[in-house]
């Protein structure tokens, strides 16, 4: 494992996209995310992820085929780290079709125009 894997500790900016960019895949075998940032930062960088459906954002994941949603056991992680690492073209394209949904998606412009949707229908509605 310590030739594969590298544990590198708190990274910022340009070079935790550096990582990114040069990873084969991010694994994220989390209890609970209300979100998942790093799958997105991840995927915005053309990496596939893998994670378990207590990410709220899995069905997304699944949806787009960034990456493979699996049971939060060793055993499935494992599989499914070999399954992307024995099939580089699957995970290419998994990163590929990742990095287009981020971008579609999830852009600072469309997130922008979806607040202000939701801020313009706030301050219009008469209260209940």
């Amino acid at each position: 494992m310590a030739d594969n894997v590298h544990f590198v500790g708190l990274v910022r900016g340009s070079a935790k996209v550096s990582l990114f960019e040069r990873a084969s895949l991010l694994a994220l075998p989390t209890k609970q995310e209300n979100f998942g940032l790093v799958l997105t930062e991840a995927l915005a960088a053309g990496t596939p992820v893998i994670t378990t459906k207590n990410v709220d954002i899995w069905p997304e994941l699944e949806a787009c085929n960034g990456g493979l949603i699996v049971d939060r056991t060793p055993e499935a992680f494992a599989a499914a780290i070999e399954s992307l690492l024995d099939d580089p073209e699957r995970a290419h394209n998994m990163g590929q079709t990742g990095h287009e949904w981020v971008h579609r998606d999830l852009s600072r412009e469309v997130l922008s125009d979806r607040f202000l949707e939701l801020y313009r229908e706030a301050v219009t509605k008469p209260p209940r």
